[in-house]
């Protein structure tokens, strides 16, 4: 006995979901690494001993770097949030919809016991549960 349509319909959906759900969970793994050290500023103040200007202008191409990174690791969080609740809807119709089917089917063994005159046999709790 083949699964409806609808079902097949929710695996393929749930499938796309999850692929979309590891890409971005990838990305925020990428983006949860430190990246190295970035290129350095040039400019320096005329005013300040060229070692302290060249001191702050470190420092301040490595906080802009490290604010341009965490800006990107935050995007890729809300994306990761967008693509994580798809994901649980869609697993969670393929379920209930594997569930029902495991029903009806079990009610139709059921019927066609009853049909034939036969007492029907005990289904193992195996039979019924889904994947």
């Amino acid at each position: 006995m083949s699964d409806p349509e609808g079902l097949a319909e929710l695996r393929r959906e749930l499938a796309e979901k999850e692929r979309a759900y590891e890409s971005t969970l990838a990305e925020v793994d990428a983006r949860a690494r430190l990246p190295e050290s970035g290129p350095h500023a040039n400019g320096r103040p005329r005013h300040l001993d060229p070692r302290v200007a060249g001191a702050l202008d470190l420092a301040a191409a490595e906080q802009a770097h490290h604010e341009a990174h965490m800006r990107e690791l935050a995007a890729a969080l809300v994306r990761y949030m967008q693509a994580v609740l798809p994901l649980i809807d869609a697993g969670d119709r393929v379920m209930s919809a594997e569930v029902t089917l495991g029903s009806e089917r079990a009610l139709e063994a059921l019927d066609r016991s009853l049909e034939a005159g036969r007492r029907p046999a005990p289904v193992a709790k195996s039979e019924v549960s889904h994947r």
